[in-house]
C-alpha cells in the first residue's frame, strides 16, 4: 500500500501539478481546496504527510489546523509540509512544532517531491 498524502492549496492547478508528480512517484494523493482544509479530511483519509499550500501564518486557520493536529494523540508526529510566501522568520514559533518542513514559495516540484521523500524516511510503509 502507497503512502497517503493530502493536499491542502487554494489553486486547483497547483493541486493537480501536486497529485500527477506524487501519483506519479507512487504516492496515493487527496488533493483538497482552501476552503474545505478541515481536520475532517485528515480524520477521513489517515494520511502519512499533510502539505499545506498557503500557510497563513501565524493566528490564521492554518495555525489553528496544525495546533489542533499536535494536541491530538492520533496526529502530533504526522510531518507536515508548509509551502509559504511568508517569510520564514514572520513565522516565529512554527519551529517548535514537530516534523514541520518549509518550503519558500515558488519552488520547483522536484523540490517537494524530496522534502515528501525526506519526512517520510524511515516511516513504515502501511500495511
Amino acid at each position: 500500500m502507497p503512502f497517503r498524502i493530502i493536499c491542502f492549496n487554494h489553486h486547483m492547478e497547483l493541486l493537480k501539478l501536486y497529485s500527477a508528480n506524487l501519483t506519479m512517484r507512487g504516492f496515493e494523493v487527496f488533493t483538497f481546496r482552501e476552503n474545505m482544509r478541515s481536520f475532517t479530511q485528515i480524520e477521513q483519509h489517515h494520511p502519512d504527510i499533510v502539505i499545506l499550500g498557503d500557510f497563513g501564518g501565524i493566528g490564521s486557520e492554518d495555525m489553528q489546523l496544525l495546533t489542533k493536529l499536535r494536541e491530538n494523540p492520533q496526529y502530533n508526529d504526522l510531518p507536515l509540509i508548509i509551502a509559504t510566501t511568508t517569510p520564514l522568520q514572520q513565522l516565529e514559533g512554527i519551529d517548535q512544532l514537530a516534523n514541520i518542513y518549509m518550503i519558500n514559495k515558488p519552488f520547483d516540484i522536484n523540490l517537494l517531491v524530496n522534502t515528501v521523500n525526506l519526512a517520510l524516511r524511515g516511516k513504515l510503509k502501511p500495511a
